[in-house]
């Protein structure tokens, strides 16, 4: 006897839970992102070493004094082109392949795939760098000491700066991610990415138009990393202000991907 299938109903209605869970073995069991992640760790960590190797070799007095924990995450910005990949190839690598198909016939309400995407990327991301700021500042700190460089920095802006750099990288993996979901297509996906956190910054930057620059500091990457940094008070925001941005963008730019998803054909 034919065991019967499971309905159209039975398949909508199945568990969130469970398609995290899906999503999770699909991330993990990849073979490239775990490595990718430690990629990331392995560059947020080594990067603040190299910095405070540089600053404490150096021989101008006021350099080695001018050094602070802040700058030893200032490479984030440089980092997040892995992890935006990352975001990019999670979703629009299943076009390529062909296996978004059987992925939405087993959830065909959809945006239940790409939130739990969202989620297992943003936690995988997070943890990842949130580890790698804790080596850079750590060590880098330790490696100053050694050369008489002291570092002295309130643990609320320490704190900041070691958060900060897990949530600016996971939130524009995020970010990067709804850009895949909406372009469907990884190398498309990953110059849009590229372009809006990189290039974008970079080209409104060189504009001699002063409203043009405060337009541009209201862009996803430079809003963002002003969570990397203690308070500016040449800044048009603030630290979290500045996040508050970045994460804006993500939330529209995964809801119109949440819209397209449903009324597209896969």
């Amino acid at each position: 006897m034919i065991a019967a299938l499971p309905s159209i109903d039975d398949r909508a209605h199945l568990s969130f839970t469970r398609v995290i869970d899906s999503e999770r073995i699909k991330f993990t069991t990849l073979r490239s992102n775990p490595v990718t992640l430690l990629i990331v760790f392995a560059a947020v960590a080594g990067l603040g070493l190299l910095t405070a190797v540089a600053a404490a070799g150096a021989n101008d007095a006021a350099h080695r004094a001018g050094i602070l924990p802040g700058d030893l995450l200032g490479n984030v910005s440089w980092i997040q082109i892995i992890t935006a990949i990352l975001g990019v190839l999670f979703i629009a690598s299943e076009y390529t392949s062909g296996s978004a198909r059987t992925t939405f016939l087993a959830v065909p309400t959809r945006v239940p795939v790409l939130l739990a995407k969202l989620l297992v990327l943003a936690c995988a991301v997070f943890i990842t760098g949130v580890a790698g700021a804790v080596a850079a500042v750590l060590g880098g700190t330790a490696i100053l000491h050694q050369s008489s460089i002291e570092l002295v920095l309130a643990p609320p802006i320490t704190l900041q700066l070691i958060v900060g750099a897990g949530l600016y990288l996971a939130t524009t993996a995020i970010l990067s991610l709804a850009l895949g979901a909406i372009i469907r297509n990884v190398v498309g996906g990953i110059l849009a990415a590229i372009g809006l956190l990189l290039v974008a910054p970079l080209l409104l930057g060189i504009v001699p138009v002063d409203w043009i620059h405060r337009a541009a500091s209201f862009l996803p990457a430079p809003a963002g990393q002003l969570i990397l940094a203690p308070e500016n008070v040449g800044a048009a925001l603030t630290p979290w202000g500045g996040y508050l941005v970045l994460l804006a963008w993500t939330v529209c730019a995964t809801i119109l991907a949440a819209i397209l998803l449903v009324g597209r054909d896969v």
